[in-house]
C-alpha cells in the first residue's frame, strides 16, 4: 500500500459504519451485499458497468421496498443514481466511476448517520446488561429480534 486511494475510505465507511448496521436494518445489509456482489462479479470477469447497472437495480428494488425510515429510504433511492451512474460508465469511464464513488460514499453516510445505531447500541446494552437476572433471556430475545429483521 505505496499511496492511498479513496477506495480503502469508501470500504472502510462499508465495513466499520454499515456492515454493523446489517443484521438489524436491511437496507444496511442490501447495501454491503450490493458492494459484495459488484466486487464479486468484478473478480469473476463480468463487464464492470454492466453487471453494477443490473445489482444496483436489483438491490434498489428490494431496499426501497424494505425501507423503514425516511433515512433509510432515502439511502435506498441512492442506488437509481447509481444505476444510471454505472450504465455512464460505459461512454465515460473516469467521470462516471467517480459519480459512482460519491454517490456510493454518500449512501453510506446517510445509513451511518440514520438513527438506527442509537437503536442499535440500545438494544445491545438493554440484553447485555449484566445487573439483571435475566441477561441470557434478554440476549436470545435481541438474537431473535435481530433474525426477525433480517
Amino acid at each position: 500500500m505505496a499511496e492511498w486511494a479513496p477506495i480503502y475510505f469508501f470500504w472502510a465507511l462499508v465495513m466499520i459504519g454499515v456492515l454493523p448496521l446489517a443484521p438489524i436494518n436491511r437496507v444496511a445489509a442490501l447495501v454491503v451485499a450490493a458492494r459484495l456482489l459488484t466486487q464479486a462479479a468484478y473478480g469473476m470477469g463480468y463487464n464492470e458497468p454492466i453487471s453494477q447497472m443490473v445489482i444496483f437495480g436489483v438491490c434498489g428494488m428490494l431496499a426501497m421496498h424494505n425501507a423503514r425510515r425516511m433515512t433509510c429510504f432515502f439511502s435506498a433511492a441512492l442506488f437509481v443514481p447509481l444505476s444510471i451512474a454505472a450504465a455512464f460508465q460505459i461512454d465515460h469511464p473516469t467521470a462516471a466511476g467517480w459519480t459512482v464513488y460519491g454517490l456510493a460514499v454518500l449512501q453510506a453516510v446517510v445509513l451511518i448517520a440514520s438513527e438506527e445505531w442509537r437503536k442499535a447500541i440500545r438494544h445491545w446494552l438493554e440484553a447485555t446488561d449484566p445487573s439483571k437476572p435475566d441477561a441470557l433471556a434478554k440476549l436470545i430475545a435481541f438474537t431473535r429480534r435481530v433474525r426477525a429483521y433480517a
